[in-house]
């Protein structure tokens, strides 16, 4: 039986393998002219996101499955893993990664923090979305809850305290680089759920300097109450 705590540990270690794949090429790589390096990242970091990426999609696919059959839900549904974001989201991000070593003082390290955390990320939402996108195909689930621990940003600390269970197709998982939140499908009725209604933003006109203000109170309320770390 396998807990949301274990889960995402498994995710993260998902996570640290291919980073551990990044930075080992990224070594490989040092002294080399800039173009060369992103002619290899544009082949390499593919096989790497795609081969971890996709285990994470599976392993969040036979979690559901485990869950729902803990949970006693009715009808027959297997959990599909979610298919893996096209080359171009790879291409984008070593072109963006490396625009650090595109400059009269080249920079390698926050050229390598960039693609690491881009690629982290995308491993990770693999999991996530998975998660998120059965919810939404499986007629028997209620939903899906952001799970985490203690270790969590401020951000996510204050998304993973509300508790809300999230229900509609509009509604995907926020997620930012080195994120190790993890989704976890729901099927209890006696639950809150929320839909998009209780966030879109009001349709009266607001200035910009108004809503920079709202955004400068939210920003203060979560590092206050959630740590400094809290606006990433």
């Amino acid at each position: 039986m396998t807990t949301a705590a274990e889960a995402r540990q498994a995710l993260i270690d998902l996570t640290t393998f291919a980073r551990r794949e990044l930075f080992a090429l990224w070594q490989s790589l040092m002294g080399r002219p800039p173009r060369e390096v992103e002619d290899i990242l544009l082949e390499v970091l593919p096989v790497i996101g795609d081969e971890y990426g996709s285990a994470a999609a599976a392993l969040a696919a036979d979690w559901y499955d485990e869950l729902r059959e803990r949970a006693g839900a009715g009808g027959r549904y297997v959990a599909q893993p979610r298919e893996m974001p096209d080359r171009g989201r790879w291409e984008s991000l070593v072109r963006w990664g490396l625009e650090p070593l595109f400059t009269d003082e080249p920079d390698p390290q926050p050229a390598l923090s960039r693609i690491d955390g881009g690629l982290q990320r995308t491993v990770a939402d693999q999991h996530r979305l998975t998660i998120v996108e059965n919810t939404q195909r499986d007629p028997q689930a209620r939903g899906w809850r952001r799970v985490g621990v203690g270790d969590s940003c401020g951000f996510c600390r204050m998304l993973i305290d509300r508790g809300a269970v999230y229900t509609e197709a509009s509604v995907t998982f926020r997620s930012h680089d080195r994120c190790n939140c993890a989704a976890s499908p729901v099927w209890d009725d006696n639950v809150v759920r929320v839909s998009p209604e209780a966030y879109r933003q009001s349709r009266r006109y607001r200035s910009a300097e108004a809503k920079a203000a709202d955004n400068e109170r939210a920003y203060d309320y979560i590092k206050r109450t959630y740590g400094a770390d809290a606006a990433q």
